[in-house]
């Protein structure tokens, strides 16, 4: 019989292999051109910026629940909503976004000391887009964490994660995790039960 690696019965996961730039790596709109042929050329580069940053996530000693642990332990009773490895400054750092009442917390980690980077950007969450919104109130309803999200989503893939977030399919809320396994990046979509909910079994949508 073939040995699996227990996982927690906490979420409906749905894993997906990324073929294409990950989410994660939007943040580069700035290289997206109006033209077909600069699209192209965009997409080329985008591709090489991922290549780049994946190098680099590789060599990193912090792994992205310590940075989440590091980026909760600077404002108490916070919640993770995000976090992402960007590796094109000079310092590779977990961006790290928290949440507690009408505050988000942006942080920057470094991903190879732990240590903070910068300073806090401080957000109202009625400054938010209404689908940000959404997801915020959304968590309140859940008992899971996107790091809870993070073990389940690891140790399927057998990697390590390099993003987290949230996203609302259908009305639910959803974690998405990335995670780099070998040469793959694994994307999954997992669904925390509510808190109300007596079901916590995993069950897998492929």
């Amino acid at each position: 019989m073939e040995h699996r690696p227990l996982i927690p019965d906490i979420l409906i996961m749905r894993p997906l292999l990324l073929t294409c730039v990950p989410s994660y790596a939007h943040a580069r709109r700035e290289l997206i051109a109006t033209s077909t042929e600069g699209q192209e050329d965009s997409n080329v580069k985008k591709k090489d910026i991922v290549g780049r940053e994946l190098e680099l996530f590789r060599t990193i000693k912090v792994s992205i629940r310590a940075a989440l642990a590091a980026a909760q332990s600077l404002h108490a009773g916070s919640r993770v909503v995000d976090v992402s490895f960007d590796g094109t400054l000079g310092t590779p750092v977990y961006r790290v976004k928290t949440y507690r009442g009408n505050q988000v917390w942006d942080d920057a980690i470094d991903a190879n000391s732990g240590a903070i980077v910068g300073g806090t950007i401080i957000s109202l969450v009625t400054d938010l887009t209404r689908e940000d919104q959404t997801n915020l109130i959304a968590l309140n309803d859940v008992r899971h964490e996107i790091a809870d999200g993070i073990v389940v989503a690891e140790r399927n893939a057998q990697g390590r994660a390099i993003s987290g977030g949230l996203m609302n399919e259908d009305g639910k809320l959803n974690f998405v995790i990335v995670v780099v396994a070998g040469n793959d990046l694994k994307q999954f979509i997992l669904e925390p039960p509510h808190a109300a909910s007596r079901d916590s079994r995993l069950r897998s949508r492929r």
